[in-house]
């Protein structure tokens, strides 16, 4: 959200500062617009944690920014309050606008370690993993699985589906437990990550547009520190006396 100052706001600021205004107007604007900022920031970050999972609170605390203005020319003066794109995330514009994420996979809740509400765990997060393929058994998908059952199991990656007696595996990372005698696999399967490049994200409108509350708690800090000035110019005047 850009955060910028409309005429009637101009005009009322003018009024209660009066004379004095070319000096303190600046100042008395941004800390308008400031205040308007981080106020947005703390309404989308209670949006956030009650309409999303938020697995991470550092991650919600760094993607969430403001940018303050400086008490320049009024005309020049703006702030902005939202969410950035960085290494892990993309700031949400997925659920914010509707549109198709980026990331390739879908993490089951067995990667979680049983809870959908943890982060994944580093072993099975596909950066982290070494997973064998089909391809490095001449796309034998039988015989890497006897192979992954001698070794006692372990990671593999599909990159698509494959059918068995059994019915189908999709397309991604998978795990195999060695637990039980299976002529077909050996152990036990465990999807961990989904490949889906055509996974869509319902639309989730996090970023807060109560404007009217957040322009009021503006409003009542630029008041508070016109007040200040006020006593500081008057505090000027004794001193010169």
């Amino acid at each position: 959200m850009n955060v910028k100052i409309d005429d009637r706001d101009l005009k009322k600021f003018s009024q209660l500062i009066g004379k004095d205004m070319p000096k303190a107007f600046p100042k008395i604007v941004a800390s308008y617009l400031n205040t308007m900022a981080f106020e947005q920031r703390t309404a989308n970050k209670k949006s956030l944690e009650q309409k999303l999972t938020i697995r991470d609170q550092r991650f919600l605390n760094n993607s969430l920014r403001v940018e303050k203005t400086k008490p320049v020319s009024i005309n020049q003066q703006i702030a902005i309050s939202g969410s950035i794109r960085w290494q892990e995330g993309t700031g949400w514009e997925e659920q914010q606008y509707g549109k198709k994420p980026e990331r390739k996979h879908a993490i089951t809740t067995s990667a979680r370690g049983g809870n959908y509400k943890a982060k994944a765990l580093p072993k099975y997060r596909l950066n982290k993993a070494n997973p064998v393929k089909p391809q490095q058994y001449r796309n034998n998908f039988q015989f890497m699985m006897r192979v992954l059952g001698s070794r006692g199991g372990g990671q593999f990656y599909l990159d698509n589906k494959i059918k068995t007696k059994k019915g189908q595996l999709v397309a991604g990372l998978w795990l195999m437990i060695k637990k039980t005698t299976d002529k077909t696999t050996g152990g036990k399967l465990i999807l961990l990550q989904k490949k889906d490049k055509s996974q869509n994200i319902g639309r989730v409108k996090w970023e807060n547009d109560r404007f009217e509350y957040i322009k009021q708690r503006g409003f009542n800090n630029a008041m508070k520190s016109l007040e200040l000035w006020k006593q500081k110019q008057r505090l000027k005047k004794l001193l010169r006396r």
